[in-house]
């Protein structure tokens, strides 16, 4: 009786040497799970975006529904929300996420093909507002404007570009002439 007690201290004592890195184990692979379950789901929405933009709305509900997207972020249930056209719970959604949620941002309601007919929507032009300060229109109009500025300038380096390559073309061939 006396030597298995000896035997289960013993191996207590060996076991709380281990249990640190057990731990660590354990939360790396419920870190990868979760990140590959991150993966799927976002893989679920965008494939989604693409069935749907391309008229195949069926196929794209059929594929939302593999998914119990309930227990999910709320910025998967916000772009499920979207896909399904439940604008309502969207813009609920997008104030609960706020200004950045874990792949949502303000750049993702701008250019994120999911938003493509939200952002036409009230509920969404009345949220963005809320979240960000400052109306959606506003906003799409300094983008706008700030991309034609990159734009003019990048055509104006181009052409600067172009036409010292061309002095530099004129003196090589000055110089083969000679």
């Amino acid at each position: 009786h006396h030597a298995h007690g000896d035997i289960s201290h013993r191996w207590q004592a060996q076991f709380s040497k281990i249990q640190p890195s057990c731990r660590l184990i354990h939360s790396f692979f419920k870190r990868a799970v979760l990140s590959t379950e991150i993966k799927r789901r976002l893989s679920i929405i965008n494939y989604s975006i693409a069935l749907k933009f391309s008229g195949e709305e069926e196929k794209a509900i059929k594929e939302l529904s593999k998914v119990d997207w309930s227990a999910s972020s709320n910025d998967f249930r916000l772009a499920e929300a979207v896909l399904q056209e439940r604008f309502e719970e969207a813009a609920i959604l997008m104030n609960r996420i706020g200004k950045e949620g874990e792949m949502v941002n303000e750049h993702a309601y701008h250019t994120w093909p999911l938003f493509n007919t939200f952002r036409e929507n009230a509920g969404f032009m009345t949220a963005y507002e809320k979240i960000y300060g400052r109306p959606f229109v506003v906003e799409l109009k300094r983008a706008a404007d700030a991309a034609l500025t990159e734009a003019t300038n990048i055509e104006k380096i181009n052409e600067e570009e172009a036409g010292t390559k061309s002095i530099e073309e004129i003196a090589v061939n000055v110089e083969s002439a000679h």
